[in-house]
């Protein structure tokens, strides 16, 4: 099968007096299919776009009469020799006008005369277009009485496509102007498109009228739109739609993609103000889709700027994986292994990408950080690692007979260990070797899914001896997961399908105690626990590194360097390599006309830089000082620099012999690094190890070390910062917290090292803590060992509380003891099921609070939104339109926004956060054009409260945007 499935979208036609292109001069040349026969080949030409199928989605003529269907066949017979493909691969569903109304009407009266009362759907109405359908496909597919609407099955490229008739209940009477498709035509069509999610097809399908309704009158949309999402939502990967003039993107309840375009041809006088005529191409991928949506703009299709108002590109991409289409992309995105010989070829390094071939890779990307983390990172091997098919570059160590038997036996692994003591390359060679035994494997990288709130579940593996679910930093993902809002069960029930299904899942952590906040904090269900067993992969030492020694002059004619980290990984970084890519990024970029932001690019390769110098140069003898200089000289003070530099200093720590004061003299020096090292929270410190899990003071959890002598003793004092003697990161290693009685062990050892009264040791056992109930006595504990709670102690447990009210009641206690909330304490409060607490109280009682910062806004929205609080969401978008949150919930909600905003606005018409609310709106949903007398209200409102308010000047550049755009709704919020 093809590598994609390219899609030609066109609707509304509508051949006859509405045409705009019938009464022109050069009727040969100027017509619909010229043009897009002219605009066609040349995407053809520059963008390799070919369309494999062609999709017409309704109203194909004007009045349904014998003329208009004879153009329309003139057209689609052409369009089919001019794209050089056959009939069956161009589909074609009726619209509300491809219904004969006198010939319907006919029916009436000679139903009238009969003394008979007329039946649905009057099949006479669709005389004329079951003639041409049936002249047009001549026995290949089907329109019938007993069936008014067809299958489309195209074996060639494993698509099937479900042409739904939407004009069931259309007549010639105006009452009967609206959608409807019936319960028994979808019932149907369910059963057959899911034989075909058995076989792995492609499913589409393609309707007339609109399934969401519009913002404004829209009495003629499909009025049983809910039955069809109930009845087609887990049978269907696509659905596509004209009838509204105006192209689009929604979703189905359980994200699948719906896709509207416009008129390929309406009279302008026809079509809704300001938008052009339209069509679209849709590429298909296994895990994503393009749009590159097209407008008919003088004589010529273009770009539509209205649909890509956001981007300069030539198309939009969307990130979404097609369930069951194994057989539409029997390969997808390399996440299937078929046999020995290609596995080297994808999965054979600790960066898994770094032999796969560039133009497949950039082919595959889109985002900044994917494509600089593969081309920069995974080709930062040095030669004779990426050269690796020569010589055996993997050093066999005692995990890898554990890893066979398991593997052998299908059990789950999980593999812990130091940041490049080769955990993941151990894994893929112990694949490798199943694979040798004459097993067929089938591996897929877990991903998460693109939109939150999507289900977590598995692909449709093909058949194999062993089917791999592979999960690289298991912690970090479903710590995503549980920021990111899916619970503690989802993750328990999709790990729970994988043990159900025989699947083996194969996992990395990294040592630490964010490890056993991962294994001990999130509550996973304890016999999922039980089949993920941990194995350690320890650093090099004593016999084994002697071995290693010799392997390695073996294998490179070398020595091993003077200091060496006794990590096998560190040895192969090329940091010259990685400058050099560094420096040649923007020409790469160019070269394969990639979209790309270039600055931010480097940006983030530079963050990757920063990580492997401290990463893996770590130990002194590796370490230069040019590195760090090569960094300081280039680096960004983007949140992205920040988090990699603090990810280093991580790595860092695990130095032996590390040079500290290397490191130290350099960073010193620089403002951006001591700052950001001073501000970013408090720390615990050892003489020769560095506790990497942090709580700092803004609730943010960081991995952050420093050096005992940075930080002057006030400083010290100020952050809470602790030095001792004793490796405190051995005590969560050897002592996980489970029980009261482990808190009590802990305890007679804290006394015995004489830290028993430091906060931050606190901080650290209350974090620890798996479960409420357990942080909660460790409090009591802090408490009785003369350490007063501070807001950081508070804030954690109100972070593990299980509920609102729990959450709640702590909050009111800390307020008792004047212990004044921060940020991080308001955003844990409102991350709870808050379904129990009306919108208007929680913002009224919020905005009493001496400190209200937005940020914890943000979590509100989102979990009004997660229960599907709709209307107590928009109370609080309304009086925070400007967040980021705030504007995705207004273009994802586009009815429900203004329909409330309306009413806030009838009830005050001078009502500051409404006008401006709904503003901001209109210019997110692109009606900018209707947006001018809402802001203008606004802006009277928002300069009682001064010419310099930041309101003001915003209004103010959003009606300039507005105004220097003359309506055209390119201005944006």
């Amino acid at each position: 099968m093809a590598e994609n499935i390219t899609i030609l979208h066109l609707s509304d036609m509508q051949f006859g007096i509405n045409h705009r292109f019938f009464g022109k001069e050069d009727t040969e040349f100027d017509s619909l299919l010229e043009r897009l026969h002219i605009d066609l080949s040349g995407l053809k030409k520059d963008h390799n776009l070919k369309p494999d199928l062609v999709i017409l989605s309704g109203d194909l003529t004007e009045w349904a009469s014998l003329q208009e269907f004879d153009d329309l066949f003139s057209f689609v017979e052409g369009l089919s020799q001019k794209l050089n493909i056959s009939r069956k691969q161009i589909i074609m569903i009726p619209g509300n006008h491809d219904i004969n109304r006198k010939k319907c009407e006919i029916y009436f009266t000679n139903c009238g005369l009969e003394r008979e009362e007329p039946k649905e759907p009057f099949f006479e109405k669709w005389t004329f277009y079951k003639r041409f359908f049936d002249k047009f496909y001549n026995g290949i597919f089907e329109f019938t009485e007993e069936r008014p609407y067809s299958l489309f099955e195209i074996p060639e490229l494993k698509v099937v496509v479900a042409g739904l008739n939407s004009t069931i209940k259309e007549s010639h009477l105006d009452d009967d102007h609206y959608g409807w498709v019936t319960e028994k035509q979808l019932k149907w069509f369910k059963d057959e498109l899911e034989k075909y999610k058995g076989l792995g097809w492609f499913r589409i399908a393609a309707v007339h009228h609109n399934i969401q309704r519009g913002v404004t009158n829209d009495d003629e949309n499909l009025h049983d739109a809910d039955k069809l999402k109930t009845y087609l939502k887990d049978s269907v990967n696509l659905v596509l739609h004209g009838h509204t003039h105006q192209a689009d993107l929604e979703r189905l309840p359980n994200a699948v993609p719906i896709l509207a375009t416009g008129s390929a041809a309406l009279k302008k006088a026809i079509r809704p103000d300001d938008t052009p005529n339209q069509y679209q191409i849709i590429q298909i991928f296994p895990n994503r889709f393009k749009r590159y949506c097209r407008a008919f703009l003088g004589n010529e299709w273009v770009r539509d700027g209205y649909v890509h108002k956001d981007s300069p590109n030539l198309f939009e991409e969307t990130k979404y994986e097609f369930e069951n289409v194994n057989a539409a992309f029997p390969i997808a995105e390399k996440t299937v292994i078929s046999s020995q010989s290609n596995f080297p070829q994808t999965v054979t390094t600790p960066h898994s990408n770094h032999q796969i071939n560039h133009e497949q890779f950039v082919d595959n990307t889109t985002d900044d950080e994917t494509f600089a983390k593969a081309i920069f990172g995974a080709f930062s091997y040095e030669k004779r690692y990426r050269d690796s098919n020569s010589k055996n570059c993997y050093f066999p160590r005692p995990i890898d007979s554990i890893l066979d038997e398991r593997l052998r036996r299908s059990d789950w692994v999980l593999v812990e260990g130091h940041p490049l003591a080769g955990k993941t390359r151990a894994v893929f060679e112990a694949i490798k070797r199943l694979m040798a035994t004459g097993k067929s494997v089938t591996l897929w990288t877990f991903k998460a899914p693109e939109q939150t709130g999507q289900p977590l579940v598995l692909p449709n593996f093909p058949e194999a001896d062993c089917r791999i679910v592979w999960m690289d930093d298991i912690d970090t993902r479903f710590r995503d997961l549980i920021n990111r809002g899916y619970s503690v069960n989802a993750i328990n029930q999709f790990l729970g399908q994988i043990a159900d299904v025989g699947f083996i899942l194969v996992a990395t952590t990294r040592t630490g105690p964010l490890y056993y906040e991962f294994r001990y904090r999130f509550g996973l269900d304890v016999h999922l626990w039980d089949k993920l067993e941990a194995f350690h992969i320890p650093r090099l030492a004593g016999e084994e590194e002697k071995k290693f020694t010799h392997w390695y002059v073996e294998q490179f004619g070398e020595n091993l360097p003077g200091k060496f980290d006794h990590h096998p990984g560190s040895l192969f970084i090329d940091l010259k390599e990685m400058e050099r890519r560094w420096y040649t990024i923007d020409k790469t970029i160019s070269e394969y006309n990639l979209n790309l932001n270039v600055e931010n690019a480097k940006d983030i390769m530079l963050a990757l830089y920063v990580f492997y110098v401290m990463g893996a140069y770590r130990a002194g003898g590796l370490f230069q000082e040019e590195h760090i200089r090569f960094y300081l000289r280039r680096k960004s003070e983007t949140r992205q620099s920040r988090s990699a530099f603090a990810a280093a200093l991580s790595h860092y720590r695990h130095s032996i012999d590390a040079d500290w004061q290397t490191l130290v003299e350099l960073l010193s020096q620089d403002k951006f690094h001591l700052g950001f090292l001073r501000q970013e929270g408090a720390f615990l410190l050892t003489e020769t190890a560095y506790l990497d899990y942090i709580v700092a003071p803004n609730g943010e959890k960081n991995i952050v070390d420093n050096v005992p002598n940075l930080f002057s003793e006030e400083e010290r004092g100020q952050l809470g910062l602790t030095v001792t003697r004793y490796d405190f990161n051995d005590v969560f290693r050897n002592n996980p917290l489970k029980s009261e009685k482990d808190l009590d062990k802990l305890l007679r050892k804290l006394k015995q090292l004489g830290i028993e009264r430091e906060i931050t040791i606190w901080h650290q056992l209350i974090q620890l803590c798996p479960n409420f109930l357990l942080a909660k006595q460790a409090l009591v504990a802090q408490v009785k060992e003369g350490v007063p709670p501070d807001v950081v102690s508070y804030s954690i447990l109100i972070a593990k509380a299980k509920d609102y009210e729990t959450a709640y009641a702590l909050l009111a206690e800390m307020k008792a003891e004047k212990i004044e909330p921060n940020i991080f304490t308001y955003n844990s409060l409102f991350a709870k099921d808050i379904s129990r607490v009306n919108a208007n109280e929680l913002l009224n009682w919020y905005l009493q609070q001496p400190f209200h910062p937005e940020l914890p806004i943000k979590s509100a929205i989102a979990s009004y939104k997660r229960v599907g609080l709709i209307d107590q969401a928009l109370v609080l978008v309304l009086n925070y339109p400007h967040l980021d949150i705030a504007h995705k919930f207004m273009r994802e909600n586009e009815y429900a926004t203004l329909s409330y905003f309306q009413s806030i606005i009838d009830n005050d018409p001078f009502h500051g956060n409404g006008n401006y609310a709904m503003g901001l709106a209109l210019v997110d949903i692109g009606r900018g054009s209707e947006a001018s007398p809402f802001l203008e209200k606004a802006l009277i409102r928002a300069k009682e409260y001064g010419l310099t308010h930041p309101r003001v000047k915003n209004i103010q550049q959003l009606l300039k945007l507005i105004s220097d755009n003359k309506g055209d709704d390119k201005a944006s919020a």
